[in-house]
């Protein structure tokens, strides 16, 4: 079964070197944070009641037919299996 995320490290991950694996540098997470951020949008992470965790990005994206932002989503869920992505629309 995939792992979620400690409660107690859920504001750590996207922090820049922080790491739980022996040979990890820290930097993965906080990459996608950083572009996440400098396209003005964000970088969140959910436990799944089913096990494991759900990594969010969310970016604005300009609506070309009404000429202003809107925002879209995309959502990675690992399980034991498989990734999943579905991209929203608000």
């Amino acid at each position: 079964m995939a792992q979620s995320i400690k409660n107690s490290i859920n504001g750590q991950v996207f922090e820049p070197f922080y790491t739980t694996k022996c040979n990890g540098t820290g930097l993965g997470l906080a990459v996608v944070k950083s572009v996440a951020q400098s396209h003005q949008g964000q970088a969140k992470v959910s436990n799944l009641e089913s096990g494991g965790a759900c990594f969010t990005i969310c970016l604005p994206i300009l609506d070309t037919n009404l000429s202003k932002h809107t925002q879209a989503t995309a959502s990675i869920a690992n399980s034991s299996t498989s990734f999943t992505a579905d991209i929203l629309r608000s």
